[in-house]
């Protein structure tokens, strides 16, 4: 075996004494990164909630909880042709939500430069 090899596998892991808290506030982000996450979250929500739920559900199983579309159809008992375009009407729909949303001022990037 190569020394490279050797090396690669010989790696340390190092433990902390005690576990992190998770209410322990992550210093990457601040108040203002964690308020518009909060805002975008929300946004999208709102969006999808107004959106035909069983086409808001497809969506989201698909693109949020990354389930193949097969299964998808199986769950709801569809065709496979009409998952997809449910799936297109509510992605519509979103988009279609967001863009009033944005008309009123409330965008998923509400930054103040």
């Amino acid at each position: 075996m190569s020394r490279y090899f050797r090396q690669h596998f010989r790696s340390v892991e190092i433990l902390m004494e005690e576990p992190l808290d998770p209410e322990t506030p992550d210093p990457r982000r601040n108040a203002e990164a964690e308020l518009l996450a909060e805002q975008s979250r929300l946004h999208l929500l709102d969006a999808l909630l107004r959106a035909d739920p069983e086409a808001a559900g497809i969506l989201v199983a698909r693109n949020l909880d990354e389930r193949p579309m097969r299964e998808i159809v199986e769950m709801a008992g569809i065709p496979l042709s009409t998952a997809y375009k449910m799936r297109a009407r509510a992605r519509a729909a979103l988009r279609a939500e967001l863009e009033r949303l944005k008309e009123l001022g409330c965008t998923l990037d509400d930054k103040e430069d």
